[in-house]
This record gives C-alpha cells, structure tokens and sequence, in this order.
C-alpha cells in the first residue's frame, strides 16, 4: 500500500520509547509503537498520559467484560484542575458521561435497551435498499478526473447513511457537522487545550438545541422518532437525548469512513484478495471483517478501575486509575492472529475486537457492517480500474484513531 505521510515512520518494533506515545510521527501511524508496547511491555504504565495500556488480546477481552472496570471517568483528573480549566472542562465531560459508550449500569444499560431497537439486524435490514442505492450513487463519480475517494465518495455516503438514521436534512449537514468535528477533535486531543474545550461547550449547547427543537420533533429518522419519544415522556432529558444522539452521529461517520477508506485501499492493493467480492455476501462479510481488525474504527477501549484490579502480568491498577485497552493492538496479537499484519480476506480464527465485548459492545455494529459491505459492492463494480498504486491516502495525525486528511485516486 502506497500510504503518503508528512515523514515516514520508520520501524522501531524492536525497541520501546514509552515517551514516544503523543509524537507527531506515532499519531500518524500508531501501529509500529502498538507493536513494540506489545512486545516489550504489555500492561504499561504510561507516565504522560496518567493511564495503563493494555495490548495483548486476551488481556483485552478478558478486561472488557470486567464489571470492575467503568467508563470513561475525568473526575480525578478534573479535580486536579485550576478553577479556570474545570469551569471549561467540567460542561463539556458532564455531557459525555451520558454518552452510552462513557456511562455505566444502571443508566447506559436501561438507555441502551430502549435504542437497540433501532440497530437490530432485523431493523437495519429494512435499509439494505437504500444503503445500496447510497453506495453506488457516491461510487459513481469515482470516474471524474481529480476524485478523491475520501472526500467525494467514502465520507458522504456514511454521512448519508447516519443521517437517514437520525433524521438530519440535507440543508442542515454542513452546521451539524461542524458540531459534531468540534466534539471529536475534543475526543482525540490528549493535552489540556482550553480554548478547545470552551468551542466544544458551545458546540455542546448549540446541539442541544438543534436535536431538541428541531430534528426530534421532526421523527424523520428511526432513531429521532425513538429519542423524540422517550424524550417526551420524560424517560430522558434533553442532555441524555442529545448525548445520545451525538454519539451516534460522531460514531458513525468519519470512524466508519477512516475504516472504510482503509479497507478499500487494502483492496486495491491486493487484486487476489479483492476477488473475494466476486464470491456474493459471504465474500463481502469477509473483506468488512478482516477490514475491521486491521483498521478498528476506535483504537482504545478506556475505562477507570472502580477498586484495585488485577490487570495481569504482575500489575494492578489501583482504585480511579485509568485502564486504556487497545482494541488496535490486541487485533494484530502475533499469539492469536497468524501473520497479524497481512491483510488476509480468508483468515479463520478467532474474532476481531473492534466493537468491543460485554456490556458496552459497539451498538451500531450492525449498521457499520451492513453500510461497510454495501460501500465495497458498490466500488468493486463503479471502479474496476483501482488496482495497486491508484489510490495514495495522505494520513492525519491522530490519537486513538486511524484518519485519514484525503485519498486522490490515480487511473
């Protein structure tokens, strides 16, 4: 795969720098430092970023259904704040403690029962037409000269896809989004940017009135009529609706997209290994699948130790502790996946960790694989030509994530 970066980031899967985990080079491609942490230091205590770091794939699912690990919790760390920096911070991680992948039982899972009902394999199903119709809608101007896969193609089709889903017109994607981006670079920024934080209290509170006044009432969407009505009947506030809401549009749009990006361009640089999507749905399946483990849409898997927990290896996280289980790292665990870093449509074995496990396993799974699989049908029949070389993707550097700034397509 011919993959442009700012500079190349050589191998250094041989030594570990723990001080190396926010350089600009490991953002851009965090794979080879995940490689080495595995290797070298596999339940790390990481001094800059005050948290453990678990890389080894039976270390992560065991910990990822360990009731004594909660969700994402900054109290301490927000403790520890001047009155300046709570007075920005504290808005904004109020508002993400409501979101289901950051919340604990009882309130995430008595909330998660009532959506899941929109996401059921049965529910999404009932949109296979349009995701088909979507996909091959956007593939088809992959022909024009100067198109970006990204930019004209991947990023519109999920946004297209999410948008149906929770009811966001056409007119109004471009302000929604804004939104949203602001809350997800707050997700993906590790240092304490006040400036950052207040734009996302805006973004937060400017939501919060759009999801409220305007598209719940609407019910366009399957989920904005589901939000819209337990809303109504007092089941949850306008914070939990638009928490809830936003989750879902952040979740399913540039995640998927980065995801999807990868996976195609995985595709074209491997002729043999793209036929599979000749081999009708079982092949497709594959192709996602195998996709979703060399490119989990979220990295990390964070969680606050509640007591002391037995992290394995010898180490023990104590009470408040920050435990980041490394989805990313555990998929490509040379102990579980042979060859872990080949792209291999026709792997067996065991199953990626990219959605999770337990009780707070990816709730929009379905639709990320059904939207995923109608997106490589769509391009493997609109751009037969991409082969190997064709499509270049310039990264962005992230932390948590695999991004993606754009992907010119070159036949």
């Amino acid at each position: 795969m011919h993959t442009t970066t700012h500079r190349t980031l050589p191998n250094r899967s041989r030594t570990f720098d723990p001080d190396r985990i926010l350089d600009p080079e490991v953002l851009l491609d965090p794979m080879p430092f995940y490689t080495a942490m595995r290797t070298h230091d596999p339940v790390h205590w990481n001094p800059a970023t005050r948290s453990w770091y678990l890389t080894r794939y039976h270390d992560v699912e065991r910990l990822l259904r360990n009731d004594h690990l909660g969700a994402r919790d900054k109290s301490a760390a927000l403790a520890a704040m001047t009155a300046e920096e709570q007075a920005a911070f504290a808005p904004v991680e109020r508002f993400l403690r409501k979101w289901l992948v950051f919340s604990d039982p009882p309130y995430q899972s008595a909330v998660r029962r009532h959506v899941q009902r929109v996401f059921t394999p049965h529910a999404v199903s009932a949109h296979g037409a349009a995701l088909e119709d979507a996909a091959y809608r956007r593939t088809a101007v992959l022909g024009s000269t100067g198109a970006d896969l990204l930019r004209d193609v991947v990023r519109p089709y999920t946004l297209d896809v999410i948008c149906r889903f929770l009811g966001i017109r056409e007119d109004e994607r471009a302000t929604v989004l804004g939104w949203s981006d602001q809350v997800m670079t707050y997700l993906s920024t590790a240092e304490l940017d006040i400036p950052a934080a207040l734009a996302t209290g805006a973004a937060i509170d400017a939501l919060t009135t759009y999801v409220t006044d305007s598209v719940l009432p609407r019910e366009e969407g399957p989920v904005a009529a589901l939000l819209h009505g337990l809303h109504q009947d007092g089941r949850l506030a306008a914070d939990e609706v638009t928490a809830t809401f936003t989750q879902i549009l952040t979740g399913g749009v540039d995640p998927v997209a980065n995801a999807a990006v990868h996976g195609l361009v995985m595709l074209a640089e491997a002729p043999r290994q793209r036929a599979v999507l000749d081999d009708g749905e079982a092949g497709c399946t594959a192709a996602v699948e195998e996709t979703l483990r060399l490119s989990a849409p979220f990295h990390f898997a964070p969680r606050t130790a509640l007591d002391s927990v037995e992290l394995g290896h010898g180490r023990t996280a104590a009470p408040g502790e920050r435990v980041v289980l490394v989805l990313a790292a555990a998929n490509r665990d040379p102990a579980v996946f042979d060859h872990p870093d080949a792209f291999d449509v026709g792997r067996r074995g065991p199953r990626h960790l990219s959605f999770g496990r337990g009780g707070h396993f990816c709730l929009g799974s379905v639709l990320a694989r059904q939207s995923m699989a109608a997106l490589f049908r769509a391009f493997h029949a609109s751009c037969p030509d991409a082969g190997p070389g064709t499509l270049r993707p310039v990264r962005r550097a992230a932390f948590g994530s695999t991004s993606f700034d754009a992907v010119p397509l070159f036949v």
